[in-house]
């Protein structure tokens, strides 16, 4: 009886980890281009990888499909992987970005498709050294990779783009540091149309002709670009438009009834520090006004906030980054 019940206990477990550990993967929302076009086979390359990694991915989703699809269609998803089989044009019904985003498409730069840039300053070109910029030592999007180390991320084809919002600049064309091919994009950042980007992206340029040509660093970064979009935690981000690089922070204090938060601010500027809640809908604006350089701490009204998750939305006159803050009472 003692064997007996030893062999109930440990089966009843095993079944207990194997379903934590399904439970615990994370759903890819794969975004390929539609059966036909000339390039879509490439995203079979691709679907191998992210199931490598641990990812889900239950089917793939045709870009044509875009415009008909509903939140719902977004629900059950963790994050999206945007292939660049996809074709530039219908990216359009992805510029509220519902889910965390790792784009592999560097001509979604363009204001046609995901707005980060006014024009069309991307393109092609065969495989060729990257360079790892210092603006990205240390951050999680850069894998581990020093500043300065020129390597490769595919033996075949990159797409190098031009974004005119603030990003978070990793890696750029050996020969031109102007020419991005992997940078990120924090939550609350607006894209060149006005617009609010509600969630993370990641955006490693590696064209699908590359897929199955992927270096050991375009598979690191590729994978790292993901691990981030995921955590879309508020770690501290460093922002870079118009040759402008700021570091700005912003943390939610509480002791007792008194709540604050306190932002700090790289350079002297017009501010906008609001309260979201979790559907990105305003509760409160904190502060709309100039302040110099440096560290402000400013009172938070929490009489008409319940309990629960809240979003922290700073604007500066070079940057606009989130926080999430849980409130309670």
């Amino acid at each position: 009886m003692c064997n007996k019940n030893k062999i109930f206990f440990s089966t009843i477990a095993i079944v207990l980890f194997l379903s934590i550990c399904v439970y615990a993967q994370k759903k890819c929302m794969l975004i390929g281009a539609t059966p036909g076009r000339e390039n879509s086979t490439y995203d079979k390359y691709i679907i191998p990888q992210l199931e490598k990694w641990g990812y889900v991915i239950d089917k793939k989703h045709n870009s044509t499909d875009l415009p008909s699809y509903m939140e719902a269609d977004y629900a059950k998803y963790d994050f999206i992987f945007l292939s660049e089989t996809v074709h530039s044009s219908l990216m359009g019904p992805l510029r509220s970005i519902p889910l965390p985003m790792m784009n592999s498409d560097g001509f979604g730069v363009q204001e046609i498709a995901l707005a980060f840039a006014k024009e069309r300053p991307c393109n092609l070109i065969d495989a060729v050294q990257i360079k790892f910029l210092d603006a990205g030592k240390d951050h999680p999007l850069a894998a581990g990779i020093a500043p300065g180390t020129e390597t490769d991320m595919c033996a075949r084809t990159v797409v190098w783009g031009k974004p005119s919002i603030p990003i978070i600049p990793i890696a750029s064309l050996a020969s031109d540091e102007s020419k991005m091919l992997v940078y990120g994009i924090e939550k609350g950042t607006k894209n060149a149309l006005g617009d609010e980007i509600k969630h993370r992206v990641a955006v490693v340029g590696i064209h699908a002709f590359g897929y199955n040509n992927l270096t050991e660093v375009g598979e690191k970064l590729f994978k790292a670009g993901i691990e981030w979009v995921l955590a879309e935690n508020s770690t501290p981000i460093t922002a870079k438009t118009g040759g402008i690089t700021t570091n700005n922070r912003l943390s939610y204090n509480s002791a007792g009834s008194s709540h604050s938060i306190t932002c700090s601010i790289a350079k002297s500027s017009k501010i906008k520090l609001t309260v979201l809640n979790i559907l990105g809908q305003a509760v409160q604006t904190v502060a709309h006004d100039v302040r110099t350089a440096g560290e402000h701490t400013i009172s938070l009204n929490t009489s008409n906030m319940p309990s629960g998750a809240y979003i922290l939305n700073l604007e500066t006159g070079t940057t606009s980054f989130s926080k999430k803050i849980i409130f309670n009472k």
